[in-house]
């Protein structure tokens, strides 16, 4: 009875209680004119497997002040980020909670003739793009096609520059719209939470009123106003005349606006619109798609069974007759045939490296289970994209923790074959898969560190 009333008031506790998603990472919280800061991860491309690390570019980075001592900070990563090339660094663009912010120069880079064909073959060759995080949100990609609304796609980050279809010239996007969406959680207090994140890349070919002449150092140059935008709206592709060329000798002025909104989106939902691509594919498609298939898998089930079922039949009534007819020649011998003369060869070892066929059989189940706890995790809320690395971390730590039951599975079933060298089927289970990839990332990476000055590579302490 006592048992009884405890789970009671257990689940009776529980029930009152309310939560979004298993672990994750808790909101944050800013008051108006809080600093919001925007890091920036490697360059990334649809095209090339190998991710460019940003400062290494010709591109603006962030001056050596009191809170950015010796340029761009380092962000802290796990193993999962460190292991997909991530390199996330801080920047010099500066956010205020619900201030907004118009044609803010950033720097100015004169191209060499080494950085302007390291720009343009990022652009011609990769298609790489910039991916930006503010409060742990990647940026969304908004752009205009001619005059029509805004519009936006939450995957891939935002393209680094353009190819000009009527030339074939590479230009560069140098001014940005941040557009920045918070949330206010209670109406009582001065307190926001950011819940969207997007940039609006735009090309400009800047110039300074009055014909004014930057070094890129002087501190009046950040203060400067601009003949091509404007320190009071927002900038339009509208008022753009000239955009801006990747070409040896060209002085670029990186700028920025940034625009606040308030939304009704709660910090809880803010993934949302990320996961389901803001219902860029309507939800009856996927329902077509799982029903169409589910169709074709009842079907395709049913005329298999049916055809095992007449073969078994047929076979079944076979050796039937044939047990009978041996049984009236006063027992002589039952001759099988078909399926039924494997019955003995179902545990057969193999002819050939029968060792080597057990390590395959127990590095298969060990990577069965690691990726059937994996999905579990997911499924369940313990792995969530807001957790940048983590899925992989997790598919590292339960592929060696199952490396229990591979060496287990593997000698067991290389005994079952009558082997007498069952340590060396454990230590090959170990060190087979695991040595080969192991063997060839670390080449890879040793090969990128040598054969490239802009690529990210893992350190090779990790």
């Amino acid at each position: 009875m006592r048992a009884v009333y405890c789970c009671f008031v257990f689940f009776s506790s529980a029930a009152t209680t309310s939560a979004f998603y298993l672990p994750g990472v808790s909101p944050r919280s800013f008051q108006t004119g809080d600093t919001i800061p925007l890091n920036i991860n490697s360059l990334t491309s649809y095209h090339r497997f190998i991710p460019v690390d940003y400062y290494k570019l010709p591109l603006c980075r962030p001056s050596s002040e009191e809170e950015n001592e010796g340029g761009p900070q380092m962000i802290s990563q796990n193993l999962g980020q460190t292991l997909l090339g991530n390199k996330i660094q801080s920047s010099d663009y500066v956010l205020k909670m619900r201030k907004d912010t118009f044609c803010q120069v950033l720097c100015q880079v004169t191209l060499t003739e080494e950085a302007e064909s390291l720009l343009a073959s990022l652009i011609q060759n990769g298609g790489y793009r910039h991916n930006w995080i503010v409060d742990n949100l990647p940026s969304a990609f908004s752009f205009r096609l001619s005059h029509e609304e805004l519009q936006t796609r939450y995957s891939g980050g935002f393209p680094f520059g353009f190819i000009n279809t009527a030339n074939s010239k590479p230009f560069i996007y140098n001014h940005v719209n941040i557009h920045i969406r918070y949330h206010k959680p209670d109406p009582m207090t001065d307190l926001y939470r950011v819940v969207h994140f997007a940039v609006e890349p735009l090309s400009i070919k800047h110039q300074f009123q009055d014909g004014y002449q930057w070094d890129g150092v002087d501190p009046e140059g950040f203060e400067m106003p601009l003949s091509s935008c404007s320190k009071t709206e927002q900038t339009q592709r509208s008022i753009i005349t000239s955009i801006q060329p990747v070409e040896e000798g060209e002085t670029i002025i990186f700028t920025y606006d940034v625009i606040w909104s308030e939304t009704d989106v709660d910090w809880a939902r803010r993934w949302d619109i990320y996961l389901t691509e803001d219902h860029l594919i309507p939800d009856q498609i996927h329902w077509f798609t799982i029903t169409n298939s589910l169709f074709f898998i009842i079907i395709l089930s049913g005329v298999l069974a049916n055809i095992t079922a007449r073969t078994l039949r047929r076979e079944i009534e076979n050796i039937n007759t044939a047990i009978t007819a041996a049984a009236d020649e006063s027992g002589a011998a039952v001759e099988f045939t078909g399926w039924m003369a494997l019955r003995g060869d179902a545990f057969r070892p193999p002819q050939t490296c029968p060792l080597f066929f057990c390590v395959c059989i127990g590095n298969g189940v060990q990577i069965g289970i690691c990726c059937f706890l994996a999905f579990l995790l997911s499924a369940i809320g313990f792995l969530n994209p807001s957790r940048r690395g983590s899925f992989l971390t997790c598919i590292l730590v339960l592929y060696t923790i199952s490396g229990v039951v591979n060496g287990y599975v593997s000698s067991r079933m290389y005994k079952t074959f009558n082997g007498d060298r069952c340590r060396l089927s454990t230590m090959l289970s170990a060190l087979l898969v695991s040595g080969v990839t192991y063997t060839i990332f670390l080449s890879a990476n040793i090969a990128r560190l040598v054969t490239s000055d802009v690529a990210v590579s893992v350190p090779l302490a990790s």
